[in-house]
């Protein structure tokens, strides 16, 4: 926000960068947890076509480091399918124009306030889905649910139009940047109990999408961030992390959402047994394959699942073993820059970052624009220049790139 003087009054107008970067998340989370299938094709356009004329009218627009990054990932992914004789997919198109909303995004975070924006967002975002999910769900009907019919019960209790899976990746997210918010030291005691309960609701309709794989990333989120503002409290962490595995696996209703997936019961340790050779299976198309088959090709070599359940995987056959270092080397950078990142947003950075390569072993991540905003976000904290630094820059009138070359000098 800013503020402009009008007949001696000062008030609060938000800036085109602060209602792009909430508008653009918060269509995302609309698109990709609620959109019917039939309209997801052109839905994907039309948000890839909106950031495109974010990119245009952007103040001073630079290419920033997401650009090379995508055109280097699409090129590898077009020589790959050239080579393999293969196709264009839906899962090029798809992650084509997620790498257009990532551009757009970064090219507004121009400073860490603008970060704090697009997480604030983010939390925002979630906790209205969250919100939602839990209103829906009957947990009496929950408990009375066989536990193999667990499945329909959790896409019942995802967000219409989405797989629990990538409900619960989105959620887990919103969690993450609601906790990040709720351990501000200098916030207003409102907001970080506001900010507490968001996380809470958050947290409790992620365990409604029986994800497993998003609670893995609530819990290194958690872990990350108690450690960052608050050592002491590691103890009562690890005992609510305690305590609500007890829950999800002796509360009826909880057990048959998500509690018997842990214990390997209802068909799921037949499904983890697919997954492990589909891993297997995906090893030998790599051997077959070394500059992968473009993206979103390897449901042609996993006949039994379709894809690998790992995003390493995933990216390894697609693009190959140079796509995979070129995929992960954003977030490498991130990680490797963590100290001149803003300790304003530092630990929110951190734990989408370790906790998004986590859940990434278990999950297929690149086709949704949920994680290649947070990518956005952590690369645009990582590259900007503080506050205080760009009045001073924008004083001398520096361009983007003399600004970070002024900031490298002063060690910042």
């Amino acid at each position: 926000m800013r503020t402009r003087a009008d007949e001696g009054t000062v008030r609060w107008v938000p800036r085109f960068s602060e209602i792009a970067i909430l508008v653009f998340i918060a269509s995302a989370y609309l698109l990709e947890t609620q959109s019917g299938a039939a309209y997801f094709g052109l839905a994907q356009g039309l948000l890839g076509a909106a950031a495109v004329g974010v990119v245009l009218v952007s103040q001073r627009p630079s290419s920033g480091i997401l650009v090379p990054w995508s055109a280097a990932l699409l090129v590898l992914a077009s020589t790959a399918v050239v080579i393999s004789g293969g196709a264009i997919t839906p899962e090029f198109r798809t992650f084509a124009i997620n790498c257009i909303v990532g551009v757009a995004l970064f090219q507004l975070m121009r400073d860490d306030r603008l970060v704090t924006v697009a997480i604030s967002s983010l939390g925002l975002a979630g906790s209205i889905s969250a919100i939602t999910l839990i209103s829906a769900f009957d947990m009496g009907a929950a408990a009375a649910t066989p536990v193999t019919a667990a499945w329909e019960l959790r896409m019942g209790a995802s967000l219409p139009g989405s797989n629990p899976n990538i409900a619960g990746l989105y959620l887990a997210i919103s969690f993450c940047a609601s906790l990040s918010r709720a351990f501000v030291p200098r916030a207003q005691r409102s907001a970080r109990v506001l900010w507490g309960v968001c996380s809470v609701l958050t947290l409790f309709a992620i365990s409604l999408t029986g994800s497993r794989k998003a609670l893995i990333y609530c819990g290194v989120a958690a872990i990350i961030l108690v450690a960052y503002f608050s050592r002491r409290l590691l103890p009562l962490v690890a005992i609510a992390i305690a305590a609500g595995g007890w829950a999800l696996i002796n509360v009826d209703w909880l057990y048959v959402v998500v509690g018997h997936r842990l214990v390997g019961e209802g068909g799921v340790a037949e499904s983890d047994g697919l997954r492990v050779t589909a891993a297997f299976e995906a090893v030998d198309a790599i051997l077959a394959a070394p500059l992968g088959t473009g993206w979103g090709s390897s449901g042609r070599f996993l006949a039994d699942l379709g894809y690998t359940h790992s995003n390493y995987l995933e990216v390894l056959v697609s693009v190959g073993l140079l796509g995979l270092v070129v995929y992960y080397s954003l977030h490498v950078l991130v990680i490797s820059r963590w100290r001149r990142v803003s300790p304003a947003v530092r630990p929110a950075v951190m734990a989408f970052m370790v906790s998004g390569l986590t859940v990434d072993i278990f999950q297929v991540t690149y086709l949704y624009k949920g994680p290649m905003i947070v990518l956005a976000l952590g690369a645009a904290a990582a590259m900007s220049i503080r506050e205080s630094e760009v009045g001073v820059a924008r004083t001398v009138g520096l361009d983007a790139g003399s600004r970070l070359r002024a900031r490298r000098r002063i060690g910042a």
